[in-house]
């Protein structure tokens, strides 16, 4: 499955680049998933702030990778295609 959600993240992020997409477009929804409330709610207060910052920092390493590192995190982490086309201002 790995390879299909690659396969789909370099045909959305070539059709990204065409049609001239912001390159951050995708920044905050991967923060946003990148950061899992649950994990966070488990864990007392100054372990919670540690992992927030360990969430934040897997977050902005997926962001510096390219537009199809963040759309193959986004698919692993189970955000439907048409959700990541309206991020990116292709869904028709």
């Amino acid at each position: 499955m790995a390879a299909d959600h690659n396969e789909i993240a370099q045909g959305l992020a070539i059709q990204a680049i065409v049609s001239g997409a912001d390159a951050s477009a995708l920044d905050e929804l991967v923060t946003e998933v990148s950061v899992d409330e649950s994990r966070l709610n488990s864990v007392d207060e100054d372990a919670a702030d540690d992992l927030l910052l360990q969430m934040e920092a897997a977050a902005t390493e997926i962001n510096n990778a390219g537009l199809t590192a963040q759309i193959s995190f986004l698919l692993e982490r189970g955000i439907c295609q048409a959700d990541i086309e309206t991020s990116l201002g292709l869904a028709a």
